[in-house]
């Protein structure tokens, strides 16, 4: 089976502006922006963030600040 590729869609993703879009579409992507970075906000005080930090400052014996491929 062959599959025959002409990148329509990159090709569309690409060379689309802001102002190509309706003005509908572009308040729509707004909100959607603004969730995203309240979920963000709002998710760095949550159980699953403050266990996240917890593993990575004492997880296994390892110094709090060391990262991969760092010298302590």
């Amino acid at each position: 089976m062959e599959f025959k590729t002409d990148y329509r869609a990159e090709r569309y993703a690409l060379d689309a502006k802001w102002d190509d879009f309706p003005a509908a579409v572009q308040e729509h992507a707004v909100m959607c922006g603004v969730d995203l970075m309240t979920a963000l906000i709002l998710g760095s005080y949550g159980e699953q963030f403050k266990a996240g930090q917890k593993l990575e400052h004492g997880a296994a014996g390892r110094h709090p600040r060391r990262r991969l491929g760092q010298e302590v």
